[in-house]
């Protein structure tokens, strides 16, 4: 899994089929934390929180603008206003999860971690890098 930005709006790229369940499983394994502890749920509650409101970019072209748009690199550039830059940076593959974080949605802590705190950004990138989904 990979985080970045696009336009100051945080993405998270991840293979297809993911679900909240097996990140969750791959997040405990990633952190080793002990179950039931007060790390693993605070832990938890962060990324819950990251991923809250997400919406799955990918979903939503092939869904609802796969006629109107060629490819799922043009709606990036023409609908969701993606640099070509950007996309090729992104590097993605054919059926990659694209999920568009809302984190403003989800909690003032939230987007305080990630603006204002780059120690926490720079573990919640290192952590997702190390989870193979």
């Amino acid at each position: 899994m990979e985080l970045f930005t696009v336009n100051g709006v945080y993405v998270c790229k991840a293979r297809k089929g993911i679900t909240m369940q097996k990140f969750e499983e791959a997040l405990k394994n990633q952190l080793a934390m002990r179950k039931g502890s007060f790390a693993e749920h605070y832990s938890l509650k962060i990324f819950r929180n990251l991923f809250q409101y997400a919406h799955d970019l990918r979903q939503e072209y092939e869904e609802y603008y796969c006629e109107e748009y060629d490819s799922f690199s043009e709606f990036l550039y023409k609908k969701e206003l993606w640099e070509k830059s950007n996309i090729r940076d992104a590097a993605l593959a054919d059926g990659d999860t694209v999920l568009k974080l809302h984190i403003q949605s989800s909690s003032y802590n939230m987007e305080t971690l990630l603006d204002y705190d780059d120690s926490v950004l720079s573990m919640i990138i290192r952590t997702l890098e190390g989870i193979d989904l």
